[in-house]
């Protein structure tokens, strides 16, 4: 752990990193840290140009945006990407093949669009990989030799510099563009490879979920985070540390769980109070539900780009219950903000 952000957690609100935006409510307390992770060994970009995207493809950042998010949530409902336990791309037959739990595969046709390089926070579109067959390019170079009308065409820098939420937004348009069914994110030895899938229309589909329980599911989780809302608001507007004032507020988030959860242990008991609050509404960009396992459903809430929280739900006498909370789901899909990242801004990079 950084050392700045343990003596942080152990209540220390003097020590903040000193390369960082520190934001402080009204109180002085720290609530916000922004700081650029370097892996170990960082290399330097060098003299690579920083991916900026000019106004003409900013204006489509918006729509791209919720194009892919929209994709995302189509392809976790009827395929259930976003569960599978790993992934395959095969150079050869350029196909990106998904596995399940129980041995159910996914195969998808995949355009490789481009690759990012934390230790040196680079990004290098897929035409001008090496390591890549020219057949496995062609989506992306169409854009590369399709400049807008004003401005640098980013697709034809080979290599940038970047911030990670630029390269999201850029992949987005990039995807829309060529008329990807999705994007998927592999990671592996820390790198990522962004491919653009393409599923065969005889696919088999899942079953559809019940609309009328889809709506039941985040009903629930809406009024499960509206309850517990006000306790990590009080603790949030406490100036000073009240064992007893915990204690009550802690004592009413097990009540309230206790009538939403049905569970046999109580692993998700609560135990903390927190602000800002994963509860707060206002902070939640999309909650949707998707089907898990044979009766079971997942109720997912992305905020901030990225999945907050995943709760598992079923049929209990008759009535949906949260069951448990997943730590993991949908690792290879991107949920990008609204707009790209204005240059200079410090922000972590993924």
């Amino acid at each position: 752990m950084l050392s700045w952000l343990r003596g942080l957690m152990n209540g220390d609100q003097s020590s903040v990193t000193a390369d960082g935006v520190v934001t402080r409510d009204a109180h002085g307390r720290v609530v916000q840290v922004q700081q650029t992770l370097s892996p170990p060994g960082q290399k330097p970009a060098g003299d690579l140009p920083t991916l900026v995207i000019g106004p003409e493809l900013e204006a489509l950042v918006p729509a791209a945006g919720e194009w892919l998010a929209e994709q995302n949530m189509l392809l976790a409902r009827r395929f259930g990407i976003g569960s599978e336990n790993s992934f395959l791309f095969d150079q050869e037959s350029g196909t990106l093949t998904l596995s399940f739990k129980g041995g159910r595969q996914l195969v998808a046709q995949a355009q490789v669009l481009g690759s990012f390089d934390p230790a040196d926070r680079t990004f290098l579109w897929g035409w001008a990989n090496p390591s890549i067959q020219p057949a496995l390019t062609h989506a992306i170079a169409t854009l590369r030799d399709q400049p807008p009308t004003t401005g640098e065409n980013p697709f034809a820098t080979s290599r940038h510099s970047v911030q990670f939420d630029n390269v999201t937004a850029l992949l987005a348009v990039a995807g829309q563009k060529i008329g990807a069914d999705g994007i998927y994110r592999g990671i592996g030895d820390s790198m990522s490879l962004f491919l653009s899938i393409e599923i065969d229309p005889d696919t088999r589909i899942r079953p559809d979920i019940d609309e009328a329980q889809a709506d039941e599911a985040v009903a629930l989780v809406n009024a499960y985070d509206a309850e517990m809302l006000p306790f990590d608001r009080t603790y949030g507007d406490e100036i000073e540390d009240d064992d007893a004032k915990v204690d009550a507020l802690l004592d009413g988030k097990i009540e309230v769980h206790g009538r939403y959860w049905t569970r046999d242990d109580d692993y998700w008991t609560p135990s903390s109070l927190g602000w800002p609050s994963d509860h707060d509404a206002s902070l939640h960009d999309r909650r949707f539900v998707v089907p898990y396992g044979r009766k079971g459903l997942l109720c997912i809430t992305i905020a901030g780009k990225s999945v907050q929280t995943i709760y598992r739900l079923q049929p209990v006498d008759g009535a949906l219950r949260i069951v448990d909370q997943l730590l993991d789901w949908g690792d290879g899909f991107l949920w990008p903000g609204a707009k790209p990242v204005p240059r200079g801004l410090v922000g972590a990079d993924i």
